[in-house]
């Protein structure tokens, strides 16, 4: 099984912060377009230049999507966050179980199908803004709708 390289994860994007808790090591983020995923991975690569968010590997640019596998599978210790998942990991080949039974790395998918992608039912989400602030909104509460 996957494992938690992060409980959280928390990035000043512009004038919005990100302040996203993870409770298991695989979480999808779901969501139509202009939710804000992507601009909070923007965010982060122009971090990672400055060596800030060296445990995180974001999977995301559709021009080196021959190396894209292969990062993930050399990955050790990272939270590995994937964008356009829907469209990305049919052509590198991985399935959710692939994630499952990693037990190097966590993962931050964002996608359309949900469950596909390894994430128990109480690890789907969607993004949640209240004013700046952007956390994750899960859709099964532990207690309430369990």
């Amino acid at each position: 099984m996957a494992i938690m390289v992060r409980t959280e994860l928390t990035v000043e994007a512009g004038l919005v912060t990100y302040r996203l808790n993870f409770r298991d090591p695989i979480v999808t983020v779901g969501g139509d377009s202009s939710t804000g995923k992507t601009y909070l991975l923007k965010y982060i690569k122009s971090w990672q230049g400055d060596g800030k968010f060296g445990d995180v590997l974001v999977i995301d640019d559709f021009n080196h999507i021959e190396r894209m596998k292969e990062d993930i599978i050399n990955s050790r210790n990272k939270l590995i966050i994937i964008d356009y998942a829907d469209s990305i990991l049919p052509r590198i080949g991985l399935t959710g179980h692939d994630f499952l039974v990693d037990k190097n790395n966590q993962y931050l998918i964002f996608t359309r199908n949900g469950l596909e992608y390894g994430a128990s039912e109480e690890s789907l989400s969607v993004f949640l803004q209240e004013g700046n602030i952007v956390t994750i909104d899960y859709l099964i509460t532990y207690g309430e709708n369990a």
